[in-house]
C-alpha cells in the first residue's frame, strides 16, 4: 500500500516548524535523511510490515487462508479457541459475503473464517483490517473488535513524529526514538549530498547504503546531541 504525497507532505510540514525551536536543530541533510527514514517508516507500517514500528506496535499481519487451514481440525494447544492480541490482515471485501455486520472469506480450504467490520466499510473495498481478537467456534475463526488499519498506523506515525522532535527538544524519550535518530543522523553525516533524499527514495537509499556507521560517527553525533542539551542516553 503506497501513502498519498499529500499526506507526506502534510508530515514534513509538520515535522519541520516543530523542529525549528529545538535544542538540537538538525542540518539540512540530516533534515532530508531523517525525513527519508520516517517515510520509509510510514509505508512500512501501512503495509503491516515488521520494520521498527511495526514491531514497536508487535503486530501479527496474517492471512485469512492461512488462519483456515490452521483451524482446519479446530484448536489444539499451540493454537487456541481464543486469541486476544492485534492481528492485521488484507482484506477484500465482497458485498455478497457480508451479512450482519460481517464477511466471510471467499477461497478457504479448512474452517471458515469471518471478520466483524468496522463502521462505515464499504462492500468491494480492499481494507487492510486490524482485529484485536481470534476465537473459533462451530467450525468457524472469527476476528473481531476490528477497525481500519490505515487510521491506526497514520496515528502511530504522527506520535512517533512527535516523539521524534521531542527527542531534539531534549526531553526524555523512549529509546528506539533516540536510536532512530542517532543511527539516520550518522548516515547523514557520511553523506557527500542529500542525494535526493527525501524525495527521489530510491537515489537516497542507494547513497544511504554507500554509508559506513562508525564507532567515531556516532561519537560526533551524540557529542552534538549532548552538547544542545539532548541526552542520548537515558
Amino acid at each position: 500500500m503506497k501513502s498519498l504525497p499529500v499526506a507526506f507532505a502534510a508530515f514534513a510540514t509538520a515535522l519541520l516548524p516543530t523542529l525549528a525551536h529545538a535544542a538540537y536543530t538538525p542540518t539540512e541533510i540530516e533534515r532530508a535523511v531523517l525525513e527519508y527514514g520516517i517515510r520509509e517508516e510510514h509505508d512500512a507500517l501501512l503495509a503491516a510490515d515488521w520494520r521498527l514500528l511495526g514491531r514497536m506496535m508487535d503486530i501479527s499481519r496474517v492471512d485469512p487462508a492461512d488462519v483456515s487451514d490452521m483451524y482446519a481440525k479446530g484448536p489444539t494447544d499451540k493454537l487456541p479457541a481464543v486469541v486476544e492480541e492485534p492481528f492485521v490482515f488484507k482484506a477484500t471485501i465482497d458485498a455478497a459475503a457480508v451479512k450482519a455486520g460481517a464477511v466471510t472469506f471467499a477461497g478457504t480450504r479448512g474452517a471458515t473464517v469471518r471478520a466483524t467490520l468496522p463502521a462505515g466499510a464499504n462492500p468491494a473495498d480492499d481494507l487492510m483490517l486490524t482485529c484485536a481478537k481470534l476465537a473459533f467456534a462451530d467450525g468457524v475463526a472469527t476476528f473481531s473488535q476490528c477497525q481500519s488499519w490505515t487510521p491506526v498506523a497514520e496515528k502511530t506515525v504522527a506520535d512517533f513524529r512527535a516523539d521524534i522532535a521531542a527527542f531534539l527538544q531534549g526531553k526524555p524519550a523512549k529509546k528506539y526514538v533516540a536510536k532512530f535518530v542517532i543511527d539516520y543522523f550518522v548516515v547523514a553525516n557520511d553523506m557527500p549530498a542529500k542525494a535526493g533524499c527525501p524525495d527521489d527514495r530510491k537515489a537516497c537509499d542507494q547513497a544511504i547504503r554507500k554509508t559506513n556507521m562508525t564507532r567515531a560517527g556516532y561519537a560526533a553525533v551524540t557529542e552534538r546531541l549532548n552538547a544542545a542539551g539532548v541526552q542520548t542516553e537515558r
